[in-house]
């Protein structure tokens, strides 16, 4: 993107040390835990297991977000250690 002075603007870096909700993404950067295992807790068979999560539908084929908040997260963490 350029603004009116033909200049690129950049992108705002997040601050991660406040964002109340995460993405997979941003879990694995700060915790560790690969998207792909979040996605797999976040739809866990059992509801006792299950990390609560919110999942934004996607439109047109896309894929959607998910979006993990912060305190639930460290909760299950607490709850569960190996997460697995």
């Amino acid at each position: 993107m350029v603004n009116e002075a033909g200049r690129i603007k950049q992108k705002r870096v997040r601050d991660l040390s406040q964002a109340v909700m995460l993405r997979p993404i941003e879990v694995f950067e700060l915790y560790g835990i690969p998207p792909s295992t979040l996605c797999v807790l976040c739809r866990h068979e059992d509801e006792s297991r299950r990390l609560p999560s919110r999942l934004i539908p996607g439109r047109m084929g896309r894929k959607g977000l998910r979006l993990i908040r912060r305190t639930d997260l460290e909760a299950y963490l607490e709850k569960f250690p190996g997460w697995n």
